[in-house]
This record gives structure tokens, C-alpha cells and sequence, in this order.
């Protein structure tokens, strides 16, 4: 997929209130670590995280959406009349049903011309809201869209706590289950529009996806609960991003040293530094958030993208690739000129 008229009118994010640090949750589990001999400074020696950003467990996905989506429509400038899409991208949803885009869709108050629905593709969403939109603009079909996200992993935190501390609980059972104790809140949100419209805004160039869903065992899980089997999951996943990162760099010939930034789904500091090795990365090009942030689901690369532009990473003219991978597996790789 190549676009010639989309861009990125602004991408913003909303930081949740709290923060829970990796010591609070290994103090808790330090007598089952002990009975299982395990290091007890795991999370942060292994994964790399020191804390996470939480919400209270009662705090709907949608709050979180809505707030990061205010700050982006502010930062775009676009009347919110002129939207004519809403994606919400979010793993976490405020029920099954109304889709929780109908219930941002609400909170913003956005005009009845605008379509809104959910789309679900584990830590892969947001990537793939950007492409739907993308298209109904190249297409002529909208002017503006806005891809949202928000995720509140509280929940699932505290009832994997619960179950890490049964005193019946076998070694295998806390390894299963300890990937979710990287899981981090937040929201994001990104305004997309046709360049013409946009001439300050930053082109969204196009992406490849590709699918290996043969490995969609590696990682399944539903609102309180998530069994994962890490390694598997690591190694697969950087298979499929290296077959897919090929074969967009074959497409939008790109040379590795022109490109100035790459902006990864972060789910640990083990899963990014194999990301790196196995892309040929140099890790300078490569902005950081888990250790504060966690693994946030579908909105890391947009917080990613957010916090680099605070940062004062993302200058006029940068040329960013986008790297996002989710359970299932399917990987999409894309390009942005900033």
C-alpha cells in the first residue's frame, strides 16, 4: 500500500494518573518468588521495565481514548465537524457491545456524517486504523480521520497477582502468566488528512503487512487474563517482523542509513534489543519507552511517536519506519516523512 496524499496532522498521547512501580509488584510476589526460585528483581532485571503508568481498575478504555483524542484534535487544529472517520484500536474495550469507538465517538461529539467502529488486531491495531483511514482518504472518500486508542491493563495486572500468589501455583503456570505483569496504561491518538489540506503536516507514505498466523497459539488471552509463551513469541515474531521489514525496504528502496528514526512496538527490553540485532538497527535510531511506560498494547507506537516529538526527536524532514507487531502473528511495516 503507497499513498500520495495522507498525512499526519498530529498524534498525541494521555498518560494514566498512576504509577505502579516493578518493586511494589515483586514485594507482593516475593514469598512465591522465593518458593520458586526465582530472582526477585525479574521485571526490572529482565524485562527492563522499572515501572508502568495505571489507571484505576473501574476507569473505562474509552476515558483514555477521549483524553489523548482532545489533545490531538487541539494540536491538529481541525474542527471536529470535518471528521468523517473515528477508528478505536484499543485491546481493552467498556463492553462488548456498543463498540467502544461509538462511546468515543459520543464523548467527543462528534457529527452523525462521521463512521465509527473498533478494529482488532491485538498490539497491532493502531497500524491498522492508520491504513484504513489512509485508504478512504487516498481515495477521495473523507477529508479527516482520527485513530484512537486506550488501554487500562489494572485489571488484568491485579487478578494475575491474585492468581501468582495460590500457594498451589507451579513454576510453568507464573512463567505463562508472567508477561502480563508488563502491561502498561495509556491512551493515544493520531489525525490523519489529506495533504493538501495538510501542508504542514507529515506524509504517511504507505506500509506492507504480512501474516503468520500459524503461531496464533503463542499468546492468547481476554480482559483478566493472559497466557503467553515468551520465548516462542519472541522468536516467531522477529521472524516475521525481519520477512516483513525485507520486503517493504525492497519496495520503498530503502537505503538503512538514510533512514533517521525507527519506531518500534516495545513490549520488554529483551524483545527490543532482538528487534534491533535482528534488523541491523542502530539502537541510537531506536526512542525508548518501556522502562517507564511498559508494554502498552497498540498505543506504543503512537506514545512512542508523541513522546519523541516532545522530546524534540522528530524534526521536518526525518524519515521514520514503523514497526508494529501483535499476537495472531501479523507484523506491518510503514514509513512516515516527518
Amino acid at each position: 500500500m503507497r499513498y500520495q496524499n495522507v498525512s499526519i496532522a498530529s498524534v498525541s498521547h494521555a498518560e494514566a494518573p498512576h504509577v505502579l512501580t516493578s518493586a511494589a509488584i515483586m514485594d507482593r510476589l516475593a514469598p512465591q518468588m522465593k518458593r520458586l526460585g526465582l530472582r526477585e528483581n525479574l521485571l526490572e532485571s529482565v524485562a527492563g521495565i522499572r515501572a508502568r503508568q495505571v489507571y484505576d481498575i473501574d476507569t473505562p478504555p474509552s476515558d483514555a481514548a477521549v483524553a489523548a483524542a482532545e489533545l490531538a484534535l487541539e494540536e491538529s487544529g481541525i474542527d471536529r465537524e470535518r471528521l468523517g472517520l473515528l477508528v478505536n484500536t484499543s485491546v481493552c474495550r467498556d463492553f462488548l457491545e456498543p463498540s467502544t469507538a461509538s462511546i468515543v465517538h459520543g464523548k467527543l461529539g462528534l457529527p452523525d456524517t462521521c463512521q465509527n467502529y473498533d478494529v482488532g488486531n491485538a498490539c497491532l491495531g493502531f497500524l491498522n486504523g492508520m491504513d484504513i483511514a489512509a485508504r478512504m482518504i487516498e481515495l477521495g472518500e473523507i477529508e479527516y480521520a482520527i485513530i484512537v486508542n486506550g488501554e487500562n491493563s489494572g485489571l488484568i495486572a491485579e487478578r494475575t497477582v491474585e492468581r501468582m500468589l495460590r500457594p498451589d501455583i507451579s513454576i510453568n503456570d507464573f512463567r505463562a502468566e508472567f508477561a502480563s505483569l508488563t502491561l502498561g496504561s495509556g491512551g493515544a491518538a493520531m489525525v490523519l488528512g489529506r495533504s493538501e489540506l495538510l501542508p504542514h503536516g507529515h506524509k504517511y507514505l504507505g506500509s506492507v503487512t504480512r501474516a503468520a498466523t500459524q503461531w496464533r497459539h503463542l499468546c492468547i488471552g481476554n480482559l483478566d487474563r493472559m497466557i503467553t509463551d515468551t520465548r516462542g513469541l519472541l522468536i516467531q515474531g522477529v521472524k516475521l517482523a525481519v520477512k516483513t521489514f525485507d520486503v517493504a525496504r525492497a519496495m520503498a528502496g530503502w537505503v538503512m542509513h538514510e533512514i533517521d528514526e525507527f519506531v518500534i512496538h516495545q513490549v520488554s527490553k529483551t524483545h527490543t534489543e532482538e528487534f534491533i540485532r535482528a534488523l541491523g538497527i542502530d539502537p541510537r535510531k531506536v526512542f525508548t519507552i518501556f522502562p517507564e511506560f511498559g508494554n502498552i498494547g497498540p498505543a506504543s507506537i503512537p506514545v512512542t511517536m508523541s513522546r519523541m516529538k516532545a522530546a524534540g526527536r522528530l524534526v521536518k524532514g526525518k524519515r521514520l519506519v514503523l514497526c508494529g507487531i501483535g499476537s495472531g502473528l501479523n507484523c506491518t511495516v510503514g514509513e512516515v516523512v516527518w
